[in-house]
């Protein structure tokens, strides 16, 4: 429990619809819901790289009257090895 409820405080959280622009290698997300009040309805443009299974988004996020800089990444797992 603890473990979750640290990353309710330090992490967020958004949904909505998205647009991707391959050319530019930007996805925008236009959040419906948000953890944080400040996003939602806000159009949240991300850089993308994809290479194989791996998505890496990559961007900014106000905290403090700082900018953070980060990247998330994914990796597809797959099924058919299982």
């Amino acid at each position: 429990m603890a473990e979750l409820r640290e990353t309710v405080v330090n992490g967020t959280a958004y949904a909505g619809r998205y647009e991707l622009d391959p050319n530019s290698h930007t996805i925008t997300h236009i959040t419906s819901v948000s953890m944080e009040p400040a996003f939602e309805e806000k159009r949240l443009v991300r850089q993308y790289t994809l290479e194989g299974n791996t998505l890496k988004l990559k961007g900014t996020f106000p905290y403090d009257g700082e900018t953070i800089h980060f990247t998330i990444t994914w990796v597809r797992v797959d099924e058919s090895r299982n």
